[in-house]
């Protein structure tokens, strides 16, 4: 699992549970919270609550546009080994020593 998927799991999650202890810090209101905070408690979970999903939502779309990018790297690297392994047998069956075909394959950027 990437970093960029761990982080969107996280990110979800925690604006899941923050919604949850806003809400439970509203109900006990414990005298250790200053007036302000207690007052403004579902306010500002609500806001964090907001901002974790949006994080999430872009940490997820991060996360989709790095599968992409890899996926298209896969693919190119495939089409250039299965290039190089056609050039080479047909310069084998061309009657190449191994290093001509090395020196030919360098040369191409097949290497």
């Amino acid at each position: 699992m990437s970093a960029t998927s761990q982080a969107a799991n996280v990110s979800t999650a925690t604006a899941a549970g923050g919604g949850i202890v806003t809400a439970s810090a509203k109900a006990v209101e414990t005298v250790t919270l200053s007036g302000w905070i207690t007052d403004n408690a579902i306010m500002i979970g609500i806001v964090c609550t907001v901002l974790s999903l949006i994080m999430s939502l872009v940490f997820n779309l991060i996360n989709r546009m790095d599968a992409k990018r890899r996926a298209k790297e896969e693919i190119a690297m495939k089409a250039k080994f299965e290039c190089a392994m056609k050039a080479k047998f047909e310069w084998i069956r061309e009657g190449k020593t191994d290093e001509e075909i090395k020196d030919l394959l360098k040369r191409t950027g097949l290497e």
